[in-house]
């Protein structure tokens, strides 16, 4: 533990009073000195030390030889004591400035966690929504390509519906059938493929609006947190 300026002095105090009692034969003195070195050392109760020495300087105070001394003593323990209050107040009082800034810079790092989170989630839906808008312009493609192949498909049936051949009717209407049902399929398909596209766009939008919600809060909650962090740094300035 490192000790203050006035700490260090009363201990030399103790040490003088603790060789002038020896000297004077006075073993009580001494050993209840010794005792007020050790816990003075060992203490940061300023309140108790002052007691230690105040206990002291009234033993010495019997004897008529060590008023001048035991006076001394009083006056240092006492001016040491509010020093080292006022000075431990002083830390004291920065330290929570400190922890009240550290706090505050904690809520601004959060915040601009907020403000990456939602710029993310925005990136997200714009993705989702790019992709779909070219999921749909693809469908849109297959779409004229389903129709296209059914078209073909069905132009020399209905000629040969037409035929005078009773077998070549049957055999273009047992082949349109299988026609139809394989369009049927295919548009099953597509209309699959444009409901999952049309849903990505819609979830894609959905994304970019609760970023953009959560952005603004994130934002809010930044400037008030760098607010109150500037005003916490001015008032820890102003302290020192």
């Amino acid at each position: 533990m490192t000790k203050t300026f006035p700490l260090l002095f009363i201990d030399r105090i103790c040490f003088t009073v603790q060789l002038f009692a020896f000297n004077k034969g006075n073993t009580m003195v001494y050993t209840i000195t010794l005792e007020t070195l050790k816990k003075t050392a060992k203490s940061n109760n300023l309140l108790v030390i002052f007691i230690y020495l105040w206990s002291v300087s009234t033993l010495l105070n019997l004897k008529k030889y060590n008023m001048k001394i035991s006076t001394i003593i009083f006056a240092i323990a006492f001016t040491s004591a509010l020093f080292n209050n006022s000075l431990t107040a002083q830390v004291d009082k920065e330290q929570k400035l400190q922890d009240k800034i550290a706090a505050i810079q904690l809520k601004v790092d959060q915040a601009d966690a907020l403000i990456f989170s939602a710029d993310s989630l925005i990136e997200v839906g714009e993705t989702m929504m790019k992709d779909a808008e070219g999921e749909l312009k693809a469908i849109a493609q297959e779409e004229k390509e389903i129709n296209k192949d059914y078209f073909n498909a069905l132009k020399p049936l209905d000629k040969q519906l037409r035929s005078k051949d009773k077998q070549e009717v049957a055999q273009a209407k047992a082949e349109m059938k299988q026609v139809e049902a394989q369009n049927k399929i295919d548009m099953k398909e597509w209309g699959n493929k444009h409901k999952a596209a049309l849903k990505q766009y819609d979830n894609g939008k959905k994304t970019i609006d609760k970023g953009k919600v959560n952005l603004d809060k994130a934002k809010t909650k930044k400037k008030e947190a760098e607010k109150a962090l500037k005003e916490a740094e001015k008032a820890a300035e102003k302290s020192k």
